[in-house]
């Protein structure tokens, strides 16, 4: 049973709560409210030789060639990969680790030292293993994930005798070299539409990055969906796009088809796409995929049949990209960056670029003396944590936002919240909120026990 003392301070504890509850319903408090600092854009912060938009914070996770250092203290048996390319993040559904992520990174060396790397991190963001999931293959450049949550790796050779594989991101089941892409290419990377099952069909599909790398689509038949690991060894017909822009001077807009003759798909994507990179698949259809050699995006709509292409407005090639869903509904395209072959040789410096949907291009990231040319862009399922790597010198990044919120969240920028506005000094703010009630609760114990 409580004494007088405890009830009383329960009494005023459960006044001042719901008093406080009051005033949030009224809406003269919103103590949930995190306010934001991060800016996408405003590079004023310099550390680990980035430049970083306020507001964000970054550290390494692992160097090519070195052990990588685990949260315990102890360091993996593997060193981590040269040339770290084109990444996933994959969710982690082991009972052991519940919560946590795996990213898997692609290897682009070559001489048969290529492969693909996973680090597992747990629900907290730290890092707790590392591991090579395929080996002895060659230039891993990109690839992509399937909807039953394995990684599609494409090789690059320079001889365009490049395989594809499908691997588990979580090493239980072996790697599997598919007919996709058996023909040989110099293959970038990997997406699938998995929306038409009525018609009983899936369609796989592989850039390549070569002057007449024509945009393959292969036909699977039949795909065992309550066997996903069997669809992409069934194989099937392989046809190549063509694109027919609305005139030869008009050539950011079109419709296109799909032809079985690969001599005419080639020819095609020397004149209108040559040197295809990232590509991702939504759920409206639309199919977007980078032309490194024209610096831009082209979005096919699966459905309509027609497309559209735009130019980025910067000096570098965008390479690798990650669509992210924000919480308004919005969706921000992030995109890694090569230099300009002439540009590149004298030094350009290159990082990560954001583009929003109102086509407006954002440097929010970029490096001093690191190589040219980042890669692996990708966020953690939660959004808490932006990874990428800058390729050659073999380094991989973790950036945060100092104000603890998702990447998918709100910035600065969007909401007008100012950094330099103390929040302890307003009493609307969710710190000035508590420090308000928590200064009332002060008083109010003085009057009742003093």
């Amino acid at each position: 049973m409580m004494n007088n003392r405890q009830l009383n301070i329960f009494l005023l504890v459960a006044a001042t709560a719901t008093t406080a509850l009051a005033a949030v319903d009224e809406g003269i408090y919103d103590p949930f409210v995190i306010p934001a600092s991060y800016e996408p854009g405003r590079l004023d912060i310099f550390d680990l030789d980035l430049h970083l938009s306020h507001g964000m914070t970054a550290k390494v996770i692992a160097r090519a060639g070195e052990r990588v250092q685990f949260a315990d203290g102890s360091s993996s048996i593997t060193p981590f990969h040269t040339l770290p390319d084109g990444a996933a993040v994959f969710e982690d559904t082991r009972p052991e680790n519940l919560g946590g992520w795996v990213y898997v990174s692609n290897s682009e060396a070559d001489n048969n030292q290529g492969g693909v790397g996973a680090v597992t991190f747990d629900k907290e963001g730290k890092v707790i293993d590392y591991k090579m999931l395929l080996t002895g293959t060659n230039r891993n450049c990109n690839g992509g994930k399937t909807d039953w949550n394995t990684w599609v790796t494409c090789e690059e050779p320079l001889d365009s005798s490049g395989k594809v594989y499908e691997v588990d991101p979580f090493g239980v089941r072996p790697p599997v070299l598919l007919p996709l892409g058996s023909q040989g290419g110099a293959w970038e990377a990997f997406a699938h539409d998995t929306r038409n099952n009525t018609d009983n069909h899936l369609y796989a599909f592989l850039t390549e990055d070569s002057d007449d790398g024509a945009l393959h689509r292969m036909t699977i038949e039949n795909p065992d969906y309550d066997n996903p690991h069997s669809i992409l060894k069934q194989g099937g017909a392989v046809e190549y796009l063509v694109l027919e822009p609305l005139s030869f001077f008009e050539r950011t807009s079109g419709t296109f088809r799909w032809t079985s003759d690969e001599k005419e798909g080639r020819d095609n994507a020397v004149l209108y796409y040559p040197n295809t990179e990232g590509m991702e698949m939504d759920d409206d259809g639309i199919l977007c995929f980078v032309s490194k050699e024209l610096d831009g995006f082209f979005h096919l709509d699966l459905d309509a049949g027609t497309y559209t292409f735009a130019k980025v407005g910067f000096a570098g090639q965008p390479d690798q990209s990650t669509t992210v869903h924000q919480d308004d509904g919005s969706k921000m395209v992030y995109f890694t960056e090569e230099a300009h072959p002439v540009l590149g040789i004298l030094g350009q410096q290159v990082g990560v670029w954001v583009l929003d949907e109102d086509g407006k291009y954002t440097s929010i990231i970029f490096g001093e003396d690191y190589s040219s040319e980042t890669t692996g862009i990708q966020f953690s399922p939660n959004g808490m944590h932006m990874y990428f790597a800058y390729q050659e010198s073999g380094v991989l990044f973790d950036v945060q936002r100092a104000d603890g919120l998702s990447f998918f969240a709100r910035t600065a920028a969007s909401t007008g919240w100012e950094e330099t506005v103390d929040s302890s000094d307003d009493p609307t703010s969710s710190q000035g909120f508590f420090e308000f009630v928590e200064e009332g609760l002060d008083r109010l114990e003085d009057w009742f026990f003093n």
